[in-house]
């Protein structure tokens, strides 16, 4: 989830949430398969939550991991793009669009 907040008037603030299916093709353990489900919305303050299907536009990808230690994961896109991924603080506490402590594991609306 990526959050989001304007600095004009009224402040806007928000959260942007692309869920995703994995998969593991068997002849290559580095890679794996992307498929886009659903993006979801929400701007409490404008009351406004809602959540499109992405499935039946058949968005599909991959990454193929090149690096990867106990720090961060480097992968590359099946259209040439880098992703460097910083390895969260295990004990950093999660937040939700309100700033509320939230568990990643069960709520839809947890993000770093």
């Amino acid at each position: 989830a990526v959050s989001f907040q304007t600095n004009q008037k009224p402040s806007l603030k928000g959260f942007l949430a692309i869920q995703i299916a994995l998969s593991t093709p068997k002849q290559d353990a580095r890679r794996v398969n992307v498929n886009f489900r659903k993006c979801r919305v929400s701007v409490p303050s404008m009351n406004l939550d809602f959540s499109i299907p992405l499935w039946p536009f058949r968005l599909r990808g991959w990454l193929r991991t090149t690096y990867v230690d106990d720090t961060f994961r480097i992968s590359r896109g099946h259209k040439g793009s880098v992703f460097v991924l910083a390895r969260p603080n295990a004990q950093a506490p999660r937040k939700n669009a309100e700033g509320e402590t939230c568990n990643w594991e069960t709520d839809d609306d947890c993000y770093y």
